[in-house]
């Protein structure tokens, strides 16, 4: 920038100091110089713009599972009947092949204190007993096929999958139509994007 202007000074220095009525040979050589002076300014131009694009472009992150991670909850939540500290819970347990008291407790400790979740999640069937106690040893637990299907699903939607935003019946409260508003709007955004991905590709959108 600062050698923009001292270049613009030079030139206007050196059209200034010609006195008046110019000869042709002045004319061609002050036509010459604000030809200079504009190629110049088109030059400077273009390096700021391509500056500033650079230094706000900003690169997509490469993962983004989270994004709507607020909205896809409260679908399950509606969805499965699920408790909120719960579903962390059975997410932490969904990669645990088999675990005893003791252990779901260690996880336990860094909720809200509940003394009944670990029976709750028993009598709701989310977790079931897959060795009872026995000389080999105490209890051992595991996830029901109905918590691996509701974390699965719960999965699929965070990869992309489309949400139901039916599921909130036909007189939904305040928050439920808010939510189901908003899951209506990602599910176009989603559509629309495997639209794109489609015909980059080279492949027809499936109707």
């Amino acid at each position: 920038m600062f050698i923009f202007l001292a270049m613009d000074l030079i030139f206007d220095t050196k059209i200034n100091q010609m006195k008046y009525p110019l000869t042709k040979a002045e004319l061609k050589l002050k036509a010459k110089l604000e030809n200079k002076k504009k190629v110049k300014e088109r030059k400077v131009n273009r390096t700021i713009k391509k500056t500033l694009t650079y230094r706000y472009q900003r690169t997509m992150p490469e993962h983004d599972y989270m994004k709507y991670w607020r909205v896809i909850r409260f679908w399950a939540m509606t969805k499965y009947g699920v408790r909120h500290v719960d579903l962390d819970m059975l997410f932490f347990l969904y990669s645990e092949p088999y675990f005893n008291k003791t252990q779901f407790e260690e996880f336990n400790e860094i909720f809200s204190w509940d003394k009944g979740r670990f029976s709750r999640l028993i009598d709701l069937g989310w977790i079931h007993v897959w060795r009872k106690e026995s000389s080999r040893g105490v209890n051992l637990y595991e996830l029901t096929r109905k918590a691996r299907l509701m974390v699965a699903d719960v999965y699929n939607k965070l990869n992309g999958e489309e949400i139901d935003s039916d599921i909130f019946g036909k007189d939904p409260t305040y928050s439920q139509k808010v939510y189901r508003n908003y899951i209506k709007k990602l599910s176009d955004e989603r559509k629309q994007e495997l639209r794109r991905a489609q015909l980059s590709r080279g492949t027809s959108p499936r109707r």
